[in-house]
């Protein structure tokens, strides 16, 4: 289904990106992080082995579920746009990522998370969001979701040097 074929994408990527980590020696990666800022980096995990094309791949699933108007997660649609619950992004792409770091990339690329209106809420906690806190219901409009994820990747990155180096 889209869904796993997505799901077994992402796990790919995060799995290249912490096993090059891991496989790296501490010397280099303690290189790496400094001379890096934390928004920098992505040249670095981007040429590990598989990364770009992994990546690619991903982000072109993503145009299709626009294109399609499907989408895996669960999601509301407003005229036309598909929306879905920043709790997809935090719990079930980049749960180990601290929330104050994500909130950080949507600042940084600008996003508004917009609020969901009482059905769009009902709708999606019938759907598998049951105990999501509203403030996790907000939504992101799947569109950005391509501008951001290679900044997630980025964020998982320095957590895995961080997590390597103790």
């Amino acid at each position: 289904s889209a869904s796993q074929y997505f799901t077994a994408l992402h796990a790919s990527l995060c799995n290249v990106i912490s096993c090059s980590v891991s496989g790296s020696s501490p010397e280099l990666l303690r290189e790496l992080s400094e001379s890096q800022k934390p928004t920098k980096g992505k040249e670095i995990w981007l040429a590990f082995k598989d990364v770009a094309a992994l990546l690619n791949k991903l982000l072109s699933q993503l145009e299709t579920f626009m294109f399609t108007r499907k989408c895996p997660f669960p999601h509301v649609v407003r005229a036309g746009a598909i929306f879905i619950p920043i709790h997809v992004v935090k719990e079930k792409l980049f749960p180990k990522l601290p929330g104050a770091s994500v909130d950080q990339v949507l600042q940084e690329h600008k996003v508004e998370l917009r609020p969901t209106t009482l059905s769009e809420e009902k709708l999606l906690r019938d759907l598998e969001l049951k105990s999501c806190t509203s403030r996790m219901l907000k939504l992101l409009a799947l569109k950005q979701l391509p501008d951001i994820y290679p900044d997630l990747l980025n964020l998982h990155w320095h957590d895995s040097v961080k997590q390597q180096l103790g």
